[in-house]
């Protein structure tokens, strides 16, 4: 099979997988995620935080009347993220070997920890300083803190597969010894590697 057809077949199934799993994953993992946030509002014992309900939370902004209802919507949930990473993991598993498993992991936790983290400031923003003020914070500061979430979590899962002995130009950091039988400092392509 060519290069190109070989790579055109790993796109569609990416997408494949990334459609199907958000279908079969969407409201499973927004339960799921609700729930998480709820009970860590609980454990910090936020006041006027008033409960769940499927993916729905309710809150009391603190010293009115106010009641406000938050609905985790498909879109702010962390499974499109993490079904991206899992994405981008399989054509490089390739040349990577299954280990990018365990870095895709890593990365998934992180922007689902990420999530939660921003959900709950959302709630939290929402309680003492109203609806208003929630949705400004939602739109601007809690969505930059989620990409930064997901970026940290693929720098990590990128970096996970790097070699540690790896020579940086210019570093002063000795690289890995020459190959057995190659010539000293050529690195050979994966296809001559013993």
């Amino acid at each position: 099979m060519s290069t190109g057809r070989m790579a055109m077949r790993q796109v569609l199934l990416v997408m494949v997988f990334v459609g199907v799993g958000f279908l079969i994953l969407e409201m499973p993992f927004r339960l799921m995620e609700v729930a998480l946030s709820g009970g860590l509002l609980a454990a910090l014992h936020v006041p006027d935080v008033l409960g769940t309900s499927g993916v729905d939370m309710f809150v009391h902004h603190a010293g009115t009347s106010q009641e406000i209802e938050l609905i985790l919507a498909p879109q702010c949930s962390s499974l499109p993220a993490v079904l991206a990473i899992f994405g981008l993991a399989y054509p490089m598993a390739r040349v990577t070997g299954p280990r990018i498993y365990k870095g895709a992991a890593l990365a998934s936790a992180i922007a689902l920890v990420g999530n939660i983290v921003r959900t709950d400031a959302v709630i939290f923003v929402g309680v003492f300083f109203g609806f208003i003020a929630l949705v400004l914070f939602h739109t601007w500061v809690a969505a930059i803190f989620d990409f930064a979430a997901v970026l940290l979590g693929w720098i990590l899962m990128v970096r996970m597969q790097l070699p540690a002995d790896r020579d940086v130009a210019g570093s002063g950091r000795p690289g890995p010894p020459p190959a057995a039988g190659g010539p000293a400092g050529r690195v050979l392509p994966l296809s001559e590697r013993p």
